[in-house]
Parts: C-alpha cells; structure tokens; sequence
C-alpha cells in the first residue's frame, strides 16, 4: 500500500503499572505516521453560534512502535490529525479497526470526524 499522507496521532494511555509513588503510569504517543485519507462525506450542523459543517474522512494508518487500543473510549485520549484541516483534532467516530495480512498487522483503519 502506498501511503500518500502524514497523519498526526496523539494518544495517551495508561498501563497496568504504577509508579513509586503509587500512581498509573501513563504512555503519551505525539507523532506523525504515514497513512491514506479520504473524505466520506459531510453535513450541515446547527449550532447556536451559527451553521457549521461536520465531516467524516476514513484514516488508514500504517503500523509503528505503538499499538492502537481497538476502542477508543478506554483510553484518556485519542485523536488525529491532518494538514488540510489546520488544528482541528479529528475525532474517531466508532472503533479503530486492526487490518491484518499474513498474521501481521498491516494497517489500521479508523472513520473520524471534524466539526
């Protein structure tokens, strides 16, 4: 698969281990990974201050040094990135699919949205 674009991924998640003082150390990934994104489509959202229109963009990401949690309400935070939407966190809408090939992990998949 060629990957075309840059996509920034945050992430912070805590472990099963703890620190001296007793409390759960937390991982935080903050980096950019090459991947593919395509737009889904969008929507016409009402909000007080105004119109605002709300999009959906399918992420595929290629693997690096740290797994993605499958669901993303387990973990503190998890949000992306992509240039042509500035500093607009892109938000998964549903589960971060895990797409394997030959019983290795080959990319992962993950629908978000941007408001």
């Amino acid at each position: 698969m060629i990957y075309r674009d840059i996509v920034h991924v945050h992430l912070e998640m805590a472990t099963d281990e703890n620190d001296a003082h007793g409390n759960p150390i937390t991982i935080t990934v903050d980096r950019d990974v090459n991947g593919v994104v395509t737009f889904l489509d969008s929507e016409s959202v009402f909000d007080p201050g105004g119109n605002r229109i709300s999009s959906r963009l399918r992420l595929i990401i290629s693997p690096f040094d740290h797994v993605l949690p499958p669901d993303p309400t387990k973990v503190a935070a998890v949000y992306f990135g992509w240039t042509p939407y500035g500093d607009t966190d892109l938000l998964p809408d549903g589960a971060i699919e895990h797409h394997f090939l030959g019983g290795r992990l080959h990319h992962y998949e993950v629908i978000c949205k941007a408001t």
